[in-house]
């Protein structure tokens, strides 16, 4: 996964369609773009993203290891919920 959420650096919902995809990246690259005085950085973030998610089927695998990592993440968030838990209980030996 990247080190940055496209949706956000595109300031767009995750519901946001191909054509809400592609004018908010026009309108931010116009914006940053390092030749109209805009930051270098947030530029590059900007392409990055568009990269991401612009293209449809790139869209499609993204969203989808985006919704496996979640739930990837809620189960170890879990497992060691449970295991705090567990350790807590007075004359419980940890395992």
């Amino acid at each position: 996964m990247p080190d940055i959420d496209p949706y956000k650096a595109l300031k767009v919902a995750a519901i946001a369609t191909d054509r809400e995809i592609k004018e908010a990246y026009r309108s931010l690259a116009r914006v940053h773009h390092p030749d109209a005085g805009g930051d270098a950085e947030e530029f590059k973030n900007i392409q990055e993203a568009y990269s991401l998610i612009g293209d449809p089927v790139k869209r499609a695998v993204y969203d989808l290891e985006r919704r496996r990592s979640g739930v990837n993440d809620a189960r170890k968030e879990a497992t060691e919920i449970a295991r705090d838990y567990l350790q807590s209980i007075p004359g419980r030996r940890p395992r």
